[in-house]
């Protein structure tokens, strides 16, 4: 799994830059600061528009723009730094040559797949929009071309890493070509339709994509098991999904095109995905100042003396980073080597213990207010998302409180006193040095609940306050924290959108096939009760998790499973409650959570030691987790 930011250790080892390598990354920063720049000035404008009376309305297209056009630089960053959400279960292989063969197995699929996105989005583009369709005079169509200049980037970008400067010329030529060719293959309707547009015979051409279409029924399966594979070999998820998209839209003869068509309508509609970066964004400018330090400072002081305090501060200082960072395993990487030597130095927990909280306490965050992914899942479900905010308190605080027992019973077994006496003016000057990171959540609260600001200029207010209070206040931002704050939130939005963008269009093919309607006949058919529904919901989404982000999960099932829990009259907020802590556990179950690949990667601990760490607090997750899916009343708690 490679998702892990270059940390300051990392770089101060690695030779100095050329001055092309400098420029390059100078021209990548100051993309970078524009696109932020105006995505939190947009939304700002439209908020102070909104009291100006008869002054003109934020066209909405523009900040959907923005994402389409930040989702699309994120991913060509990603792709340089190789970042890119993937499963990576061979990394660690002894043997050196069937490692390299796995690896550029791996690399070479991905190029098929880029090619492919290329000619599809490419297609989109040219022939989507009529000649009157433009945003502030600029024609959609050439707006719309960012999408096939962006997968020709990342293309180049990946041809380069897979060929070694020690190739024959041959063999660079050959991986060149046949790419091009195979990639072009995997979308020849699209290009036969923009083609045909010329003056050519067209029933030439109709015999040439039936003759592929009738191909592409026989070899679908083939080639999807052959994605699949490449999953497991380090392919990333977002080509993972969109290459078993392209297949299976080819099987039942459609254009690739549609694929780029969902993605283009999901990345500019921006209205609530705007959000993501912002508040992704704020938790990495904190990580990058000591506000870590300062909250952690602020629990351990004025939280009182209690057993398994230490235990506390971890579960919830990686909880609340979760709601702002929208994943848990980022969190594993911003806070983890804090955190594990705050509990490592207390000497009440052992090491096994340690990785284990660790590993599994950022979970609780996924259902916690300002939380992305309750975001992301009110908007798929079309239900309130400050119910679904209600909705996941108490939930979350039942997780949350589940790991903290465990502490509590491991701390008082140690039978270490892991608590001092602390001095009032000790709790005081903690309490004043953290008063600017208190503040930060209770804007958000303040903003939201009470309607003075939508969640997109909440999360601009966010950005403006912590640029504030921690560069011109505290001077705590240097330029290498912006630096690096802007190159993580826009390689995680990129990452995040893209793996969104394709996991719209495989939801669109299910639902194009009736695959939906399919389900639902067959579970009314073959289950009577909501309790066993539960149940099999329960273990269905649990797998869901060990395999699949959360983001591409609320894209792809969430629809599927929305008319299911309508039959058997389950609240829909109820439904997101379900579906967002099975995936929380999800990414903790063994051999393949995804949280585990990241503390395996961060830590450098063997795979098989995080398994016995992790198991007592899958084992707890567990057994709450159905508790949670079997009373709906911890949902519901809130809602009116």
């Amino acid at each position: 799994m490679e998702t892990t930011p270059t940390t300051a250790d990392q770089s101060a080892l690695q030779p100095p830059p050329t001055a092309r390598q400098a420029a390059i990354t100078s021209a990548s920063l100051t993309i970078s600061l524009i696109l932020f720049g105006l995505s939190t000035f947009l939304p700002l404008l439209s908020a102070i528009v909104r009291f100006v009376p008869n002054a003109p309305l934020i066209d909405g297209r523009i900040t959907g723009h923005l994402m389409l056009f930040l989702s699309l630089w994120g991913a060509i960053i990603a792709t340089v730094r190789k970042e890119h959400l993937s499963i990576q279960l061979f990394q660690n292989l002894k043997f050196e040559r069937l490692r390299n063969l796995i690896q550029r197995t791996s690399w070479y699929l991905g190029l098929f797949i880029s090619v492919a996105l290329f000619w599809a989005s490419l297609c989109f583009a040219l022939l989507a929009f009529g000649p009157d369709e433009e945003l502030f005079g600029i024609p959609l169509t050439v707006v719309a071309m960012s999408m096939p200049l962006g997968f020709l980037f990342i293309y180049l970008i990946e041809l380069k890493q897979t060929i070694s400067k020690g190739q024959v010329l041959w063999w660079k030529l050959f991986a060149t070509i046949s790419t091009f060719i195979v990639g072009a293959i995997l979308t020849l309707p699209s290009i036969l339709t923009l083609v045909s547009l010329g003056n050519f015979d067209s029933e030439w051409f109709n015999s040439l994509s039936d003759a592929w279409t009738s191909t592409m029924e026989w070899l679908t399966m083939p080639f999807v098991i052959l994605i699949l594979f490449g999953a497991f070999l380090g392919l990333p998820l977002y080509k993972v999904i969109g290459g078993i998209s392209l297949v299976l839209f080819a099987g039942i003869g459609s254009s690739a095109s549609i694929i780029m068509e969902e993605s283009y309508r999901i990345l500019s509609n921006g209205s609530i995905l705007a959000a993501i970066p912002l508040f992704t964004l704020c938790g990495f400018l904190l990580s990058h100042a000591k506000s870590p330090q300062r909250i952690v400072g602020l629990i351990e002081k004025t939280g009182g003396r209690f057993t398994g305090k230490t235990a506390f501060v971890t579960i919830l200082s990686m909880a609340v980073f979760t709601t702002f960072t929208g994943a848990s395993g980022v969190t594993i990487l911003a806070l983890g080597s804090l955190l594990l030597g705050v509990l490592l130095k207390n000497k009440s927990y052992g090491e096994t213990f340690s990785y284990g909280l660790i590993t599994s306490a950022p979970g609780p965050g996924i259902l916690l207010p300002p939380s992305l992914a309750i975001i992301l899942y009110a908007s798929t479900a079309q239900v309130s998302i400050l119910d679904m905010f209600k909705a996941g308190i108490l939930p979350g605080l039942i997780l949350m409180l589940g790991l903290f027992g465990m502490g509590i019973y491991k701390s008082f077994r140690s039978g270490t006193k892991e608590h001092k006496a602390v001095s009032s003016s000790e709790k005081k000057g903690s309490f004043t040095d953290a008063i600017g990171e208190l503040i930060l959540p209770l804007l958000i609260f303040v903003l939201l609940f009470t309607g003075a600001a939508n969640l997109v200029e909440t999360a601009a207010l966010s950005v403006v306050y912590v640029l504030i209070y921690l560069g011109l206040f505290r001077r705590e931002l240097n330029i290498n924290a912006l630096k690096a704050s802007l190159t993580s939130a826009a390689i995680i939005a990129g990452g995040v959108f893209i793996i969104l963008a394709m996991s719209r269009a495989l939801s669109y093919y299910s639902v194009d096939t009736g695959f939906p309607q399919l389900l639902v006949e067959w579970i009314r058919s073959s289950i009577a009760s909501p309790w066993m529904f539960i149940l099999l919901l329960n273990l269905i989404l649990l797998l869901v998790g060990c395999i699949m982000d959360v983001y591409s999960a609320i894209y792809i099932i969430v629809p599927l499973i929305l008319p299911l829990g309508d039959i058997f009259g389950i609240s829909r907020l109820h439904l997101g409650i379900i579906f967002l802590s099975n995936l929380s556990l999800g990414f903790i179950t063994p051999p393949v959570g995804l949280n585990l690949f990241l503390s395996s990667y961060r830590f450098n601990r063997p795979m098989t030691n995080l398994y016995k760490d992790i198991l007592p607090f899958f084992l707890i997750q567990l057994i709450l987790v159905v508790l949670i899916s079997f009373v709906p009343w911890f949902s519901l708690a809130f809602i009116p």
